[in-house]
C-alpha cells in the first residue's frame, strides 16, 4: 500500500479512489493469496461438509417402520428449500464473522508497519467471534428492515454502515457504538463507498458464477464448488471493506501508521 512519510509519528496513509481501493485488495490478495485462503478453507470447508449432511437429511427422512423395513420419504421441495437456505445463511454468517476478525487484523497489522501473524490474527478472530457476530447481526438487521422499506432505505443503511467491521475490530468499538461510527465515517462519501462496495459485489459474483456453473447439474460438486468459490472470494471481500475503512479515516482524519498501531495494540489488550 502506497505511503507517504509526512509527519513524525508515523506515515500518511494516503486517500484513494474507488479504482485503487480495488486494485489494493487484489495486491494484497495476490501477496497473500496461500495464507488467505488457507485461513478461510480451515473455516468454510468443514462448515460446507456439515451444511451438505445437514442439507441431505432435510431432503430425505428414514423411517423404520414396525415390521423392519426402511422407508425413505422425501421432504415437501418448499420446506427442503427454506431449511437448506438457513443453514446454508448461518453457517455462511458464522464462517464470514471469523474470516472477518483475523483478516481484518492482519491488514489492518500489515498497513500500520507491524509484523503480520496469521496464526495470533486468526485467535484474535475468534475471540472477537462473538462482539463480530452481535455487530454483523444488528447491521443485518438494519439493512433488512430498510429494504422492506421500499428497498432505497435499505441500501442507504448498507452504505453507511459498511465498514462497521472493521471499526470493531481496529478500534474495538462494539454494538452500536460500531455503527455509529461507521455511519460517521462513511458521510459526506456514500457515492464512492457504494461504488466500491458494488463493484467488488460484481467481481465476486462473476468468480462464484465461473466456479460453480459447470457443476449446476450435479447437486454435490456444486456444493462443494460454491464452498471453494467461497474459500476464494470470502477474503478478498473482507479485504475491500477494510482497505474501504483506512481510506475513510485518512480522508477524515489524516490517519498514520502510528494512529493505526495504537489502535491495534489497543484494541487487543
Amino acid at each position: 500500500m502506497d505511503q507517504t512519510p509526512v509527519r513524525p509519528d508515523g506515515m500518511a496513509i494516503q486517500p484513494r479512489d474507488v479504482g485503487q481501493i480495488l486494485t489494493d485488495a487484489f495486491e494484497v490478495y495476490r501477496r497473500n493469496w496461500q495464507t488467505l485462503v488457507s485461513v478461510a478453507a480451515v473455516v468454510i470447508l468443514p462448515l460446507a461438509l456439515i451444511s451438505y449432511f445437514v442439507q441431505h437429511a432435510l431432503r430425505h427422512t428414514t423411517v423404520v417402520t414396525g415390521a423392519g423395513n426402511t422407508v425413505v420419504i422425501s421432504a415437501p421441495a418448499f420446506w427442503r428449500s427454506v431449511g437448506a437456505s438457513l443453514v446454508f445463511a448461518f453457517l455462511t454468517f458464522f464462517a464470514w464473522s471469523v474470516l472477518a476478525g483475523a483478516i481484518t487484523r492482519a491488514v489492518a497489522s500489515e498497513a500500520a508497519g507491524l509484523e503480520t501473524d496469521v496464526a495470533a490474527s486468526y485467535r484474535f478472530g475468534l475471540a472477537r467471534i462473538w462482539p463480530i457476530l452481535l455487530v454483523g447481526l444488528l447491521v443485518g438487521l438494519s439493512i433488512a428492515c430498510g429494504f422492506v422499506l421500499f428497498v432505497i432505505p435499505g441500501i442507504f443503511l448498507l452504505t453507511r454502515l459498511a465498514v462497521a467491521i472493521p471499526v470493531l475490530v481496529v478500534e474495538d468499538r462494539r454494538g452500536t457504538e460500531a455503527m455509529k461510527r461507521s455511519w460517521n465515517l462513511v458521510t459526506g462519501r456514500s457515492w464512492p463507498v457504494l461504488g466500491t462496495l458494488v463493484l467488488a459485489w460484481l467481481l465476486v459474483g462473476v468468480v462464484n458464477s465461473l466456479l460453480t456453473l459447470p457443476f449446476s447439474g450435479t447437486w454435490f460438486l456444486q456444493g462443494i464448488m460454491s464452498a471453494i468459490a467461497s474459500v476464494i472470494t470470502l477474503p478478498f471481500s473482507v479485504l475491500v471493506s477494510v482497505i474501504l475503512y483506512m481510506d475513510l479515516r485518512a480522508r477524515r482524519e489524516n490517519l498514520t501508521t502510528a494512529t493505526l498501531q495504537r489502535d491495534l495494540q489497543a484494541s487487543a489488550a
